[in-house]
């Protein structure tokens, strides 16, 4: 006898469409419950300079600080990045040596040939909508294949244009364009939506700038929302390390964050 595996079930019960008051206020709702984002993470970063991967471990509490640890095969910190308000911070642990500001980035164009300033994307690596808070839904629209919405919105603190698609059953965002006048400035794909603590997350983020050019993808491994993080956690220099990781016999499920 063989194993067959079922197909997965599509639900095929009639949507009722929401108007942008209701798809706004969800939305709304879902970020305010949003407090804390641990996981370990896969990076890709893809310039005209190189292409280069990294074992990371990423810590985001709200919309206000994210840190990436840079780890070694054997899961040691190589180097620690923190941006916290307006504040980014660099630690590099193997010549304990600490940077800040504009140094971070000129180290970030000598080693990748551009800026990417994580400040300005932790809504979206939380899987979330930039700007939410003071978003203009200009049209909202059903469309069938595949059930999804459609939204036109205007941002009037950066005066730029988005392009926004949501999930129509879930309201998961799944893909964001944002134009400043006439030109495209970034291109978001948030994918393979799973449920994390009761809650959807995407644990495949892409974000594409400069026309394609510059890419940074993001494939998440065993996150945990709102599970809470210490409170010396953006503090630097480093005061703890990861335990677990991704591979070894540790259970990044049971993942934490402990002191040297």
């Amino acid at each position: 006898m063989s194993c067959q595996t079922a197909p997965p079930v599509v639900d095929t019960s009639p949507i009722i469409p929401l108007s942008p008051t209701e798809i706004l206020q969800t939305l709304l709702q879902r970020q305010s419950e949003f407090k804390d984002l641990k996981s370990f993470v896969k990076t890709t970063v893809r310039t005209p300079k190189l292409t280069q991967t990294l074992r990371q471990a990423l810590i985001i509490q709200e919309g206000r600080a994210i840190r990436f640890d840079t780890l070694s095969l054997l899961g040691q910190p190589l180097g620690v990045l923190v941006v916290e308000d307006q504040d980014v911070l660099f630690y590099d642990t193997r010549k304990s040596r600490l940077y800040s500001g504009v140094a971070v980035w000129d180290m970030m164009i000598q080693v990748f040939g551009t800026v990417i300033d994580f400040g300005k994307y932790i809504r979206i690596l939380s899987g979330q909508i930039p700007g939410l808070e003071t978003l203009q839904i200009k049209e909202a629209r059903l469309l069938a294949e595949p059930p999804h919405y459609h939204i036109e919105a205007w941002d009037p603190v950066l005066r730029e244009r988005l392009l926004i698609h949501l999930d129509a059953r879930t309201l998961a965002p799944t893909d964001l364009w944002k134009w400043r006048g006439d030109q495209i400035i970034l291109i978001v794909h948030w994918q393979h939506h799973k449920e994390v603590n009761g809650r959807l997350f995407p644990h495949k983020i892409q974000l594409l700038r400069d026309n394609g050019q510059d890419e940074l993808l993001i494939q998440f491994k065993a996150p945990q929302i709102n599970q809470g993080v210490p409170a010396d956690a953006f503090k630097l220099p480093l005061s703890g390390q990861w335990q677990g990781v991704p591979g070894s016999a540790a259970e990044p499920s049971k993942m934490a964050w402990v002191r040297p």
